[in-house]
């Protein structure tokens, strides 16, 4: 099974009033009309970039040997720790700094720096619980999909989850 971290509406009507106004402001702006098709061109190209990766879902997978987390494969039997955490009580687990991902809303992907020093891929739907993966080569992985639920019943199909002491909580 897979889930999908979805992009927040809103971030869509916010790149497009900048589209319009970058657009707007290129066309109005004096200057030989050559210059402006060749400056509205580049800005079209350079806004077809930023939406292609606006709309780039992070995708979260389980399958009958593994956890996908975009391109991201990790074996069961190279999982060291899976553990249940509630949300904002994640102890020295907690991220601090994002270091290179995004950070829109409720959603979290991609490397960020933990409050113990060490470096963690998040693919999280901020919501009360998310998951710590910790590999055997020391990889740590925060993972939250939207359905939090129907992802933590289809992993304990294949391995043993576990509440984490920090939050207490129970799967």
């Amino acid at each position: 099974m897979s889930w999908t971290l979805p992009t927040p509406g809103w971030l869509y009507y916010i790149f497009l009033v900048i589209a319009i106004v970058a657009i707007a402001s290129i066309l109005l702006k004096k200057g030989s009309r050559n210059k402006k098709i060749i400056s509205a061109i580049f800005t079209v190209a350079v806004l077809a970039i930023v939406a292609y990766f606006i709309n780039k879902p992070t995708k979260i997978s389980v399958t009958q040997t593994e956890i996908a987390i975009n391109n991201r494969h990790i074996a069961y039997d190279q999982i060291a720790e899976v553990a249940i955490m509630k949300a904002g009580q994640e102890g020295s687990y907690q991220p601090t700094m994002r270091v290179g991902g995004t950070a829109v809303g409720k959603l979290r992907t991609g490397h960020y720096k933990l409050k113990n020093g060490k470096r963690a891929y998040l693919a999280v739907w901020l919501e009360d619980r998310l998951l710590r993966i910790v590999a055997q080569d020391s990889s740590i992985y925060l993972v939250a999909p939207k359905e939090f639920d129907g992802f933590l019943t289809e992993l304990q199909k294949h391995i043993t989850v576990t509440p984490d002491t920090i939050g207490g909580i129970k799967p």
